[in-house]
């Protein structure tokens, strides 16, 4: 597998396996570096306004990609496109955009995505179908996705573009994807722990505007705490 490297498999923790595996692949015959160019159409006027998941710049990732799991990518996630973007730099490309249906899951800036299954109740925000996993326990997953608008703007004769956020909440419980806006969606999908929702929503009313998303997570710690 290694020829003169001194190392077996067996000696080798996993991550550490396949980076030195993909060290003896030429770069640009890797799996992975075999996607489309990537080409950014829509520039926006400030560095700290993009569409991108937390950083502008490319940041080391990992991604299993055609089930093949690949360490210290160079990657950046595209929310406005929904698209996983790598750095590859040849004469003729610069980037390059993952096929998206090839990819199950990756992690960038500590954080887990991974693909799900198209299904009625994702469809109005599926995109390519990342989404964020927060929280899993045995009885609750929580997810989130993440997504982009963009409003075009002139500047100086020419066309930019300026970026907001928006965040949409998922939870798989029982089989069964709920999408949990309010707190009525969550009573609804969850009624055998309407006492214990409506005291932690009672308790934390205020953290459930200030931070959205850690309010979740910490309901549903709650809720599986409870249930254990």
């Amino acid at each position: 597998m290694f020829p003169n490297s001194g190392f077996s498999q067996a000696e080798l923790s996993n991550d550490t396996y396949y980076t030195l595996y993909d060290s003896f692949n030429l770069y640009e015959n890797n799996d992975i570096f075999n996607g489309l160019e990537y080409v950014d159409e829509y520039k926006s006027l400030k560095v700290d306004n993009h569409k991108f998941y937390k950083s502008y710049d490319f940041i080391e990732g990992f991604v299993i990609y055609n089930e093949q799991p690949y360490y210290n990518i160079k990657m950046k996630y595209d929310l406005l496109s929904d698209l996983i973007v790598l750095e590859f730099v040849s004469k003729k490309v610069n980037n390059l955009s993952l096929n998206s249906s090839a990819v199950s899951e990756f992690i960038l800036g500590g954080d887990k995505f991974v693909r799900l299954d198209k299904n009625e109740v994702l469809n109005a925000f599926y995109g390519n179908g990342f989404f964020k996993e927060t929280y899993k326990s045995d009885e609750y997953t929580l997810y989130v996705k993440y997504l982009k608008n963009k409003v075009e703007k002139i500047y100086d004769k020419k066309i930019y573009y300026v970026f907001t956020d928006d965040e949409v909440y998922v939870l798989f419980y029982k089989g069964k994807y709920y999408m949990i806006d309010s707190k009525k969606d969550i009573l609804n999908a969850v009624p055998k722990r309407e006492k214990e929702i409506l005291a932690y929503y009672k308790v934390g009313k205020r953290f459930s505007k200030n931070d959205k998303g850690q309010f979740l997570l910490n309901l549903f710690k709650n809720l599986n705490s409870l249930a254990n």
